[in-house]
């Protein structure tokens, strides 16, 4: 009984420390000015690892991010169009427009 309370109090310390570290990255994508379609895939690599996500309603989308750091930010749906981000300890928004200069797609911040 003893050795439960000190396990599930560093258990929980645990999840609040690493949910803390945290950052969200979150934003609106675009292609022609309009909304880039709900379910479209998006991916973020940060350090080795990746994060994936879909856009939803009205273009909209957000990735918890457990690093801080330079990261890349990449839409496969659109021929694997990619842009650098970073990501704070607190929550950060980009917004991108895609574009399409001779056949291949481009990311925008807006």
């Amino acid at each position: 009984m003893h050795r439960t309370i000190p396990l599930a109090s560093t258990a929980l310390l645990l999840l609040v420390c690493t949910h803390a570290e945290a950052g969200r990255i979150y934003g609106g994508l675009q292609i022609q000015n309009q909304a880039v379609p709900a379910g479209t895939a998006l991916q973020i690599h940060c350090d080795g690892d990746n994060y994936n996500g879909t856009v939803k309603k009205h273009g909209r989308y957000s990735i918890d991010i457990p690093k801080q750091g330079p990261c890349t930010l990449s839409l496969p749906s659109y021929g694997g169009v990619s842009t650098r981000i970073i990501s704070f300890r607190e929550a950060t928004r980009y917004n991108f427009q895609i574009t399409r200069v001779n056949g291949d797609y481009r990311l925008r911040r807006r």
